[in-house]
């Protein structure tokens, strides 16, 4: 098939296999969307979410954003200095599909978590989770 056109399918099975739990690969797909049109794209995506933020910097050598994806917060906090800074910090270690972290120049900055799920719509109006069930991976909850 080399030189003809694949889809996602036959190039799992030619060539890197598909070796993540994830079915909706959100915390990856997101980030190229956001960032589509650079500062704009996540200043729209933080409007939406209704969450107030200080100016945002994307220059790599000056930026104050941090946008992480499958990231869970629990594991890192292994420094005194980090336990501190986020002493609110979760108790398990679910990893949320994307994390963003805007530093402030004072009390304004910022860390939004975002966990998507993918509802399949059912006949009679109700929707039921379109991914993995209880034991393989699915966060999705009740």
């Amino acid at each position: 098939m080399k030189g003809q056109g694949m889809s996602i399918e036959s190039l799992h099975q030619a060539g890197l296999p598909l070796n993540r739990k994830e079915r909706f690969y959100t915390g990856t797909v997101l980030p190229f969307i956001v960032f589509q049109h650079g500062e704009a794209g996540l200043s729209l995506l933080l409007d939406l979410l209704q969450c107030p933020h200080p100016p945002l910097e994307l220059h790599p050598a000056l930026s104050n954003v941090q946008f992480m994806t499958e990231y869970g917060l629990k594991e890192p906090l292994f420094k005194e200095s980090d336990k501190k800074r986020f002493a609110l910090h979760p108790a398990s270690k679910d990893a949320p599909d994307v994390v963003v972290y805007i530093e402030g120049s004072q009390d304004d900055s910022v860390l939004a978590v975002i966990e998507a799920n993918v509802r399949q719509h059912q006949p009679g109006g109700s929707a039921q989770p379109d991914g993995p069930t209880e034991g393989t991976g699915d966060r999705s909850g009740p």
